[in-house]
Formats: C-alpha cells, sequence, structure tokens
C-alpha cells in the first residue's frame, strides 16, 4: 500500500520496523536519531511485569500468576529445540534488535545510555550528552522521572535469588545472547 506495509496475508512474516522507518524517512533518515536506554535484561523483564500485569498486554508475563513463574514458562519456550521466542523475552534480545537496525541505519545515527547510569547516578550529564547530540535548547535535568514506579514490586534479588531455578533457565537461554 502507499505505507509500504506489504499485503495483510504477508504483514506477520515482513515487517521489519528498521527497513520501515527508513522507507518512510526517505532522504531526510540521515536526520533520524536513535536513543536506547539499555537496562539489565531481567530488571527490565521485573518492571514489564509488574507494569503490566493489571493491563493484559504482554503475553509473555501473562503467561503465569507469578514473575518467577513467568520467567521459568517462557525461558523453557525459549530452550526448546526450536526456541520460542516471546514478546517479553525478545524485548531483552537487545544485541539482535540493534543489528538488525544497523543493517539499515548508520550506527552513528544511535545514542545508547545505560538506564542505571541515567536513573541513579549521573542524570544531569547523561541529559546534557543527550541534548548536545540532538541540539536541543533544553537546560540539562537532574533528576530522570520515575513515572512507572511499581510501590508492589519487591526487589530483584528477593524475587528471583542468584541460583533460582527460573534465573538459571533464563541465564542458559541468554549466554549466547
Amino acid at each position: 500500500d502507499q505505507f509500504g506495509f506489504p499485503a495483510k496475508k504477508d504483514h506477520a512474516h515482513n515487517w521489519n520496523t528498521a527497513e520501515l522507518l527508513q522507507k518512510w524517512y526517505g532522504d531526510q533518515g540521515h536526520r533520524v536519531h536513535f536513543v536506547i536506554i539499555l537496562r539489565e535484561p531481567l530488571g527490565r523483564m521485573q518492571s514489564e511485569y509488574y507494569h503490566t500485569r493489571n493491563l493484559h498486554n504482554c503475553m509473555g508475563c501473562m503467561a503465569n500468576d507469578t514473575f518467577t513463574h513467568a520467567l521459568e514458562f517462557n525461558s523453557k519456550l525459549a530452550l526448546k529445540s526450536t526456541p520460542e521466542i516471546t514478546d517479553w523475552i525478545w524485548k531483552s534480545m537487545y544485541s539482535r534488535q540493534i543489528e538488525e537496525y544497523i543493517k539499515v541505519w548508520n550506527p552513528s545515527q544511535f545514542m545508547i545510555i545505560p538506564f542505571k547510569r541515567y536513573v541513579d547516578f549521573d542524570t544531569e550529564n547523561v541529559s546534557k550528552s543527550l541534548t548536545n547530540r540532538l541540539r536541543l535548547r533544553l537546560k540539562p535535568w537532574s533528576q530522570a522521572a520515575h513515572d512507572n514506579k511499581h510501590g508492589d514490586k519487591p526487589s530483584l534479588f528477593d524475587e528471583l535469588p542468584i541460583n533460582s531455578f527460573p534465573r538459571t533457565l533464563y541465564e542458559k537461554f541468554m549466554a549466547n545472547e
């Protein structure tokens, strides 16, 4: 169609966001900047679990009634001889996603920010780097917004101890990632 979407019957098999964005931006694509905030994958997954459990919009998160049970179920799927990767695990497979984007976009268009650095101890310098890179006329800010805090979320280490079975399964799968 006019927006570059494949025909409906092929839509699910041909969706490539990086290529689609490049097509949409066309000769202005060189002006696009990507800002990626990378969070430790299990911390990201736990946060998403608690954020979406009442929204019911993360199929992998909803696989079971607790974070640890959902992680175990998703990890077992990913470890099958023909892996089944859910949306929830896929979102933490950063290298595969970035690899696809740099096939069609110049790596210099990406700024990668470590989540903990931005949120916990260096917000002002990170925001200064970001605004400078994007040539924005904004003053750096000293605190990151915490709009998605979940008061009912236990610490990751309390909920998922280092040698727990679900964590071991997940780490086994992610070892190659």
